[in-house]
């Protein structure tokens, strides 16, 4: 595989196993003990696993082509959301998990265009749409949640 091609990817990788979701799911973050609130968390905590597995997937890849991977670090402002409620951080997620999903795309398009003739580059591809694939699904399950979670929140509050 090209070092460009092994860059990309390893970009990838910290940039998804260093995400806002992955940083929530390890974290203390409050939540009432309702049942959406129960039911939101253990979501949260479902999704972080499937975006685990793209960075799982990414880093057995480049492990085998390079022998090593870069984990990198969390962003030093995501240490300021310890503690808070998963209702107000949720905001937060998805615009992390969209900004995710596009630098997956803006990825596939960038092995697509640039370096379609390296050596491993369809396999790239190959896992790339996978992991495409897979953040988009989150989005559209973080969208869902946020959803549910608003639905919630009105509710409650019309019965007061």
């Amino acid at each position: 595989m090209s070092f460009e091609v092994d860059a990309l990817l390893g970009r990838l990788l910290v940039r998804l196993h260093r995400s806002l979701l992955q940083y929530v799911s390890q974290v203390s973050v409050w939540s009432p003990s309702d049942p959406s609130s129960s039911a939101a968390a253990q979501e949260i905590e479902r999704l972080a696993a499937r975006q685990a597995e793209s960075v799982r997937a990414l880093g057995a890849y480049l492990v085998e082509e390079k022998g090593r991977v870069d984990q990198g670090v969390f962003p030093v402002e995501f240490s300021d959301l310890q503690d808070l409620s998963l209702s107000f951080l949720l905001p937060q997620i998805l615009r992390d998990q969209r900004e995710a999903a596009a630098a997956v795309e803006r990825a596939l398009r960038d092995l697509d265009e640039r370096v379609v003739s390296a050596d491993g580059a369809e396999w790239a591809a190959a896992l790339l749409q996978r992991v495409a694939a897979n953040e988009r699904e989150i989005l559209a399950a973080l969208e869902a949640l946020e959803a549910a979670l608003s639905a919630g929140a009105a509710a409650g509050a019309g019965r007061r």
